[in-house]
């Protein structure tokens, strides 16, 4: 039981777990920005150049009880609690988000790889064949 202890805190307090835990930690941090980001600047904006539309209350009825229920207008919460529902509203606000995300690491790595002089960063990434300068 003792060696096992020694061999979970090596394991546990080493350099490279604790930079993986600080690493979650700030991504945890910068996730919640990115949402506060796209929910509450994006997705107003958006809303306003497609007529007012609320992304978050975009689905379709998968049972009689929320087609119903979107026949009378009501909002996501009414339909799903009425049946299933295919929230195709909250798809697309995961997929901004996501592509912020994405563009922000892109950024940082590309940066990171012009710092630092490494190009091989973005040759395992190139799709089309082109190298990043």
């Amino acid at each position: 039981m003792k060696d096992f202890l020694n061999d979970f805190k090596a394991f546990a307090f080493k350099g490279n777990m604790m930079d993986l835990a600080i690493g979650m930690i700030i991504g945890a941090a910068f996730t919640a920005l990115v949402n506060s980001v796209v929910n509450n600047l994006f997705m107003p904006v958006l809303s306003v150049f497609t007529g007012g539309i609320d992304f978050s209350n975009l689905y379709l009825p998968l049972s009689t009880g929320s087609k119903d229920a979107f026949m009378a207008g009501a909002d996501i919460a009414t339909a799903r609690a009425a049946g299933s529902v295919l929230p195709y509203g909250t798809f697309i606000t995961d997929l901004i988000q996501f592509l912020i995300l994405a563009f922000v690491v892109f950024l940082m790595v590309r940066g990171l790889a012009k710092m630092t002089g490494e190009r091989r960063l973005f040759l395992s990434w190139s799709v089309t064949g082109r190298r990043f300068h």
